[in-house]
């Protein structure tokens, strides 16, 4: 580039030309040829350089950056100069590891039965002991004892030998015909190629993987995040859990950013009629609708959404809907209430919606004499208030009448019994009375007995 005299501004220079830092005009731009493979255009000296050692870059290279370490190419391969990528040998050739350059392949050479090309020494070379190998072997690998093919390969009876399945065919170990040799299906979503059967097998459970998965490992467990964070699935299907910001939270299981809300939010009043929505977010609904004159002018309602529950007493029921928690800058004084509507999910059978609020002085939440309008297709109550406070819904358990709800049958037996209970108290204390008169007769004639008998004994002795 170049200072543009005109605009004093850096521009480019023309094509196939450049200028080292600092050009001041169109003239520091001089023509280049494009640098050779292994070297680079230095812009101070505004000729090619070799790169360093054990580097390579490809033809046209404009910076020192362009040269690169390249990957070690494997066996029978080579690096290609200009797109460093590893090709494979040209048919018949091969070559060594970490070869750079098509050159450098060579021709591989034709070793016979029970010999094999040696990749480090480029010689054929005999098999180790009690191991035999087809023609033509490349590598020690290609040794094997007979009749045990390593994987991939069959046994090929006519020509006595291991040979290779056809492409892209696999087999197991040891395969004894052509047919043993499979093609391996591509698996689908949430399973993985098993290379012991061939065959495409479930994840684990509580585990997924993305298609054409070919190892077990590929499964991974499905991801739950925890509360103030929610779960991101990459387009590679990587699922990691982000953090919502500082001042933002979220429920558990919360799959978009859009799941995080603000803790607090803030409302300028100034003496008007508005309706605000704080939180609105299914199942959270909170709506403030705020009449004209309720407040002084310059005043503020900050709603704020209360997270931290250990500054309540402990409650197993203080988690049913959520707790707002209202405060007011610029005024202290009501003069209208305010309308709160909160949403609330699924309301247990048999139960009534009221508004609760926290009394801070007997530390217990109360059920102040408020009338509650409750919308129960849209899962909603509202109150109007006259007092700030931390705020929440709950449900009361209805008072059942047993005598409209016992069964009839029940009833009519209940009945009959206690009638029979009353008859029978009746025969008991008839029993006892008249227990009670045979032995107050009975005791009578005793003492009338006694009586006689003493007149006549006293008689006698006269």
């Amino acid at each position: 580039m170049y200072m543009k005299a005109t605009t004093l501004a850096c521009a480019p220079c023309p094509n196939h030309r450049i200028s080292p830092a600092g050009s001041t005009t169109v003239n520091n731009c001089v023509a280049h040829e494009p640098c050779a493979r292994n070297t680079f255009f230095h812009t101070e000296l505004l000729v090619c350089a070799a790169c360093p050692y054990g580097k390579t870059s490809a033809v046209g290279s404009k910076t020192a950056r362009d040269c690169l370490n390249p990957h070690p190419c494997d066996a029978n391969s080579y690096m290609k100069i200009e797109t460093l990528e590893c090709l494979p040998c040209p048919e018949h050739k091969i070559s060594k590891f970490n070869t750079i350059g098509q050159e450098d392949c060579i021709n591989a050479g034709h070793c016979q039965e029970d010999m094999y090309m040696n990749l480090e020494t480029i010689t054929c070379t005999r098999c180790p002991d009690n191991k035999t190998s087809p023609a033509s072997s490349v590598g020690v690998n290609s040794c094997l004892k007979p009749d045990s093919c390593a994987k991939n390969m069959y046994w090929d009876s006519t020509l006595s030998r291991c040979t290779h399945c056809p492409h892209p065919q696999v087999s197991h170990a040891n395969s004894i015909r052509v047919q043993d040799c499979t093609t391996l299906q591509v698996c689908e979503k949430n399973t993985y190629m098993n290379m012991d059967t061939f065959q495409c097998t479930q994840c684990p459970d509580q585990k997924v993987s993305a298609a054409t998965s070919t190892h077990i490992g590929n499964c991974t467990r499905i991801v739950h995040c925890g509360p103030h964070s929610f779960k991101r699935v990459f387009p590679n299907e990587t699922t990691v859990c982000v953090d919502c910001a500082d001042d933002e939270v979220a429920l558990a299981r919360s799959t978009s950013p859009a799941h995080c809300i603000k803790t607090t939010q803030s409302f300028p009043i100034n003496n008007s009629a508005v309706s605000v929505f704080a939180f609105w977010q299914w199942p959270r609904k909170h709506l403030i609708q705020i009449e004209k004159g309720t407040f002084s002018n310059n005043t503020v309602l900050s709603v704020k959404m209360v997270w931290d529950l250990s500054i309540f007493p402990a409650n197993p029921k203080l988690a049913t809907t959520d707790i707002l928690k209202f405060d007011i800058q610029g005024s202290t004084t009501f003069f209208k209430p305010i309308k709160i509507t909160m949403g609330f999910t699924d309301q247990p059978p048999d139960t009534t919606v009221v508004f609760q609020t926290f009394d801070e002085r007997l530390r217990e939440w109360v059920v102040p004499d408020f009338v509650v309008s409750v919308d129960a297709s849209d899962h909603t109550a509202s109150v109007s208030v006259t007092h700030f406070s931390f705020w929440r819904i709950d449900f009361q358990s209805n008072p059942t009448d047993e005598s409209t709800t016992a069964d009839p049958v029940a009833k009519d037996t209940s009945r009959k019994a206690d009638s029979f209970i009353q008859i029978f108290d009746v025969l008991m204390l008839f029993l006892l009375f008249t227990l009670f008169m045979v032995v107050a007769v009975l005791m009578a004639h005793r003492d009338n007995s006694s009586t006689t008998n003493q007149d006549n004994c006293c008689m006698s002795r006269a």
